[in-house]
């Protein structure tokens, strides 16, 4: 996985809690979009789902709001 290192435990958190593994079949960069996120597409157990992975706050973007924002 390209995942930066301050993100790798997150990550290895994060699936363990959806998929009780951390164990991927496949691992793919998708593409495209304005947020700036990096946006995988991950298999488990056969299955394909996207993982996305929240950049750091900047000038433009901060995913805290952003996500309040979506509750509105």
């Amino acid at each position: 996985m390209s995942v930066s290192p301050d993100q790798r435990p997150a990550v290895r958190k994060a699936l363990r809690a959806a998929f009780g593994t951390e164990g991927l079949d496949g691992w793919t960069p998708v593409s495209g979009g304005l947020s700036g996120a990096g946006v995988y597409r991950i298999r488990v157990g056969g299955i394909a789902y996207l993982l996305r992975l929240e950049g750091g706050r900047d000038g433009l973007r901060d995913p805290h709001r952003g996500y309040a924002c979506l509750k509105l």
